[in-house]
């Protein structure tokens, strides 16, 4: 268990078995995911995220991924991997599935990219007709793109923002309930 969670804008520290330090500049929000067992950062100017960095506890790096830069770095088998990729919006790794996801925006049109442990791109998966994909998330630890939905693909209130499952064996989305 992570005790003392300390952050700043340019370091955070916490303890666990001894204290850990990390040197991260422009810190906007640090947590802990006792449910992932990980610490959670995100960083960039202005409040805007370019960087986000998934720490295990004992302070190892699990994942991260510099919007700016246009790189994500994982770790697999205590050994931390790192590949180039343009256009990031946002990227989350499954090191139980052995994926890696990353929505990029290519030529003006939102793109999951799926890796596998290894960093070799496995699939790609469009935005399903009348939708726009916004971000990714989790549901009961099943990753999730969210997507928003064209004047065609609202309900009678006028919601249109829907959960898609995604199915990291087939790369396939399942339509899941509206997203909140």
């Amino acid at each position: 268990m992570v005790d003392k969670l300390t952050w700043d804008q340019n370091k955070i520290s916490w303890y666990f078995e001894h204290e850990i330090n990390k040197s991260i500049n422009n810190i906007i929000l640090a947590m802990v995911k006792k449910d992932e067992e990980i610490v959670y950062v995100e960083a960039g100017t202005n409040f805007i995220t370019e960087k986000v960095f998934s720490f295990l506890y004992n302070g190892d790096l699990l994942f991260s991924y510099d919007k700016t830069l246009g790189n994500i770095e994982w770790n697999h088998n205590g050994k931390v991997l790192k590949k180039a990729v343009e256009n990031i919006k946002q990227a989350s790794y499954y090191p139980n599935e052995k994926r890696i996801l990353v929505l990029i925006n290519r030529n003006h049109e939102d793109i999951i990219i799926g890796f596998d442990i290894h960093g070799d791109e496995v699939f790609e998966i469009k935005s399903p007709a009348g939708y726009s994909m916004e971000y990714l998330t989790d549901i009961n630890h099943s990753p999730v793109v969210v997507c928003e939905g064209d004047e065609n693909h609202v309900d009678s209130f006028g919601r249109g923002r829907v959960n898609f499952f995604i199915d990291l064996s087939n790369a396939k989305l399942e339509k899941g309930n509206l997203s909140y």
